[in-house]
Formats: C-alpha cells, sequence, structure tokens
C-alpha cells in the first residue's frame, strides 16, 4: 500500500500546476466535486466575495460562529508560506498529514477528471486546492465553513458552493466595513441555521444594528 503524501509531496504538486495559469469555468470544478462524492454538499456555508477584506471578514465571520460552538471551517487566499494556510478547522490551519492526504485525495480525482476534459483542457492548481478543502472540511464534520472566493467571479471555482448566505468585501474597504460584513454574514448565516431554508437575506448597506435587529426577529419565530 503506498504511503500518503506528506505535505512537501503536496505543496510541489501544487506548485507544479501554475504552469497551467487560470482557466475560469465550472465544468472541471462539477466534476471535480462529483467525483470526490459532492462534499461541499456536506456543510453549511458563508461565501465571502468581493476585492479587498475578503481575508479579514473570513477570520472574523469564522472566529464568530466558533463562539458561537459551531465546528467551523474556513478557506482563505492567498497564503504567505505553505498552501496549508489556506484550509483552517476550528481556528488552526490544517495539520501537515491531513493536508498531505487531501491534496492527494483531489489530485487523484483531477486526474479522473482530466481524462474526460477536451484536447488542451485541464484542471487548475486553484481547482485542485479548492477541492481538497471541501473535500477535507467535509472530511472533518465541520458545521460551517467560511469560504473566501478568488479571482474567477462568476466563473470563480468556489461558486460550486450551495452557500445560502453571501458576504461582499470591496475594494478600499476598512476595517470597520470588514468587521461590518462579518457581523451581516454571521446574522444572515444564523438566521438560515436556526430557522431553516428561508430566502438568502441581502443587507448591502444595511446597519449592523438593523442586522441584529432582523436576526433576532427571525430567531424568535
Amino acid at each position: 500500500m503506498t504511503a500518503a503524501w506528506t505535505a512537501a509531496q503536496a505543496e510541489r504538486h501544487l506548485l507544479s500546476l501554475e504552469l497551467f495559469g487560470m482557466r475560469f469555468g465550472l465544468d472541471r470544478m462539477r466534476r471535480l466535486m462529483t467525483a470526490l462524492g459532492s462534499p461541499q454538499e456536506r456543510f453549511a456555508s458563508v461565501h465571502v466575495v468581493g476585492t479587498n477584506g475578503k481575508t479579514s471578514t473570513v477570520r472574523m465571520t469564522a472566529a464568530i460562529l466558533e463562539a458561537h460552538g459551531l465546528r467551523t471551517g474556513a478557506y482563505l487566499s492567498p497564503h504567505l508560506v505553505s498552501f496549508a494556510e489556506r484550509i483552517r478547522i476550528d481556528g488552526r490551519d490544517l495539520d501537515p498529514g491531513a493536508f498531505g492526504a487531501a491534496v492527494e485525495r483531489a489530485a487523484h480525482a483531477a486526474g479522473k477528471v482530466g481524462r474526460t476534459l477536451a484536447g488542451g483542457d485541464t484542471v487548475t492548481q486553484f481547482e485542485v486546492l479548492t477541492a481538497a478543502a471541501f473535500a477535507e472540511l467535509a472530511r472533518a464534520e465541520v458545521q460551517a465553513a467560511v469560504i473566501e472566493a478568488g479571482l474567477g467571479g462568476r466563473y470563480d471555482a468556489t461558486n460550486v458552493l450551495p452557500s445560502r448566505v453571501q458576504a461582499s468585501a470591496w475594494a478600499g474597504a476598512s476595517g470597520r466595513a470588514a468587521r461590518k460584513a462579518a457581523v451581516t454574514a454571521i446574522l444572515t448565516f444564523m438566521v438560515h441555521v436556526r430557522v431553516g431554508r428561508g430566502p438568502c437575506l441581502r443587507m448591502r448597506k444595511t446597519r449592523a444594528s438593523s442586522c441584529l435587529s432582523v436576526a433576532s426577529s427571525a430567531l424568535s419565530v
């Protein structure tokens, strides 16, 4: 039986995919999710999109969910030293062993998907890493995951998430704006977790105090 990949092997594999660059579109990612058993459907998610302030919003949102007693995961980009920094569970970076195994599983699935693609098309680095993150978050049985989008807009690999809650962080966002986005995402998330499958609340310009009133009313139903 072949030993699972180490973190170093996983890092080398991901770096080897850089030469393929960015290839927008969701078909490859959807096939990857199918090959991995649709892990993105096994946890509730908050999807953080926009430009500046996404990472701060993800970290604050995840921390608040953890404080409410939920087993929480997060997916961030970019990283400083290691790709493993992008996947966090319960406030900690994914440990090296789990990271290596997650990337190996995603790479194996990517190989299967690659054989079904038209000539010249290939699964990208970001797609493999995102697939590894979703699969590991599902395997770890997180109750909620806060996911940072990449650069692909509507065709970003993270858009395979069946997320009912989105937070928007935009260019020029201050720390206060990031905190507001995090609070809005949390309150909206709690409404859907506690109340059920209602329509997503879109509170782009609503003050955090108003969001609290809305959430409190919904939670009392």
